[in-house]
């Protein structure tokens, strides 16, 4: 197991320390708290632990996951704390010498705080995991879909604070930092980094029923090794913010927008700078079973401006939710893509359906332009009232549309079956399938069936 970043351990403990020590006042006025230990353990067999592309047989393990937590929650606070990782032993194929052991440990703090004008949000994690395939995890970038052998860490730090709600001068505010590191890989592309960004927000109110908008935006990649880009951004912008009618709201933001990236070229590291103008517009109509919106809004990157309007539409029905966006993107060499999302719900008497799509133009990390696409479908049908049936599907897919190579296509499919033992304990089973290619035609598949025990050991003070 890769060993455990100095630098992540200290942000993850010092920060859990931090959030821990408001236990105690929260818990003197607690409405309700819960300590308890999730405990999973059970067998898996599968025929690509390591995610390659050509395995080298079964792999067969004994495994239990452990989570140890502690939540607590009152009318203006609440709690949260987690932490544990996964035991397993067994015969892997692609190291005999391998015995096994702790493995994927992970550990998060979250904590809140609320008031009729104020509101605090912080969490803080760190978790490690395999660099297989991962279809459970949505991409924002090329560097999401990782198979390779080795682990990569991940440390995350964020907190959130509104001040001044609805008063006539209110603040909001988000601060995060997140520092990845990878372990044992064979890819040189996978080069640590850390991300730090801040979106801040000031309205000071005009007149009843309008505010003015002060925007400040900045974000930071950093690429520790500098094999990958790093990129600084920074936008300020004014607008107006107003009800128009009672159930209508306008938003209107003109921004400056500054793009720094530095790149390799012919071995130096170079740095190129992108300055422009930008505007976001948004306007909100409430309807009586949900809401009409429409967006139109630029946004300044490596690539140049890239231009996006959509029209949503949110509704509840007696059964379910619906959420769906059409829209179209125009990219800086005047190529226009349709985007949008479907975010569906329904719910019958013994049966649950779900089902989300989004379509979107990105800059990934190599500095190319993509045009990410995924649809996710979950089904759930209670069998008797014990036994229960459960599908999940998903489909992932990148296209590079500056027609250089990055494309890339993942999915996965898992079909699980679930019985209630007694009222403490469960059993599951159940197969899945996962899938990947990019555009030199590497496949790696990793099937894998599993059956396991599952019990929550719960405390209540």
């Amino acid at each position: 197991m890769a060993a455990f970043s100095k630098r992540a351990g200290l942000i993850s403990v010092s920060c859990l320390a931090a959030v821990a020590a408001t236990a105690q006042s929260v818990a003197q006025q607690d409405t309700g708290s819960e300590l308890y230990l999730d405990l999973s353990t059970g067998l898996s067999i599968t025929d690509n632990y390591e995610s390659l592309e050509d395995p080298q047989g079964d792999t067969s393990l004994w495994f239990t996951d452990l989570t140890f937590g502690y939540s607590s929650e009152t009318k203006s606070e609440s709690l949260s704390l987690e932490f544990g990782g996964r035991l397993e032993f067994g015969d892997y194929a692609e190291d005999p010498d391998n015995n096994g052991g702790w493995i994927d440990p992970f550990a998060s703090a979250s904590y809140s705080r609320e008031s009729s004008t104020s509101l605090f949000r912080g969490a803080v994690s760190y978790r490690e995991r395999d660099n297989g395939i991962d279809v459970t995890e949505g991409f924002d970038s090329s560097t999401d879909l990782i198979v390779d052998q080795g682990t990569r860490s991940d440390a995350r730090v964020q907190a959130e604070l509104q001040t001044g709600i609805g008063t006539p001068v209110r603040t909001s505010s988000i601060l995060s930092y997140h520092q990845r590191r990878f372990f044992d890989t064979s890819d040189p592309d996978l080069s640590d980094r850390d991300t730090f960004s801040f979106d801040g927000e000031i309205g000071l109110a005009i007149t009843r029923s309008a505010e003015l908008l002060l925007v400040g935006k900045y974000d930071n990649r950093d690429d520790l090794d500098d094999i990958n880009d790093d990129e600084e951004h920074t936008v300020l912008g004014i607008g107006i913010g107003a009800d128009i009618y009672p159930d209508m709201t306008f938003r209107g933001v003109l921004q400056y927008e500054r793009d720094k990236l530095t790149e390799t070229v012919d071995g130096q590291r170079e740095t190129t700078t992108e300055h422009s103008p930008t505007l976001d517009l948004s306007v909100l109509k409430d309807l009586p079973n949900g809401a009409l919106r429409f967006s139109f809004g630029g946004e300044l990157d490596s690539n140049g401006v890239r231009t996006t309007a959509e029209v949503g539409r949110s509704m509840e029905t007696t059964y379910g939710d619906l959420d769906f966006s059409l829209g179209v993107t125009r990219v800086e060499e005047g190529d226009i893509y349709p985007v949008g999302t479907v975010d569906w719900t329904r719910e019958y008497k013994t049966r649950q359906l779900g089902l989300n799509y989004s379509s979107g133009v990105a800059t990934d990390d190599d500095g190319d332009q993509v045009l990410n696409n995924r649809l996710t479908f979950e089904f759930f049908q209670d069998l008797t009232e014990i036994d229960a049936l459960q599908l999940e599907m998903n489909v992932s897919a990148s296209e590079n549309i500056d027609g250089n190579d990055g494309d890339y296509r993942q999915a996965g499919l898992s079909v699980s079956y679930s019985r209630d033992l007694n009222r403490n304990w469960s059993f599951v089973t159940g197969y899945s399938h996962s899938f990947a290619e990019d555009d030199d035609e590497e496949v790696t598949t990793v099937n894998e069936v599993f059956a396991r025990l599952d019990r929550r050991f719960s405390l209540r003070p």
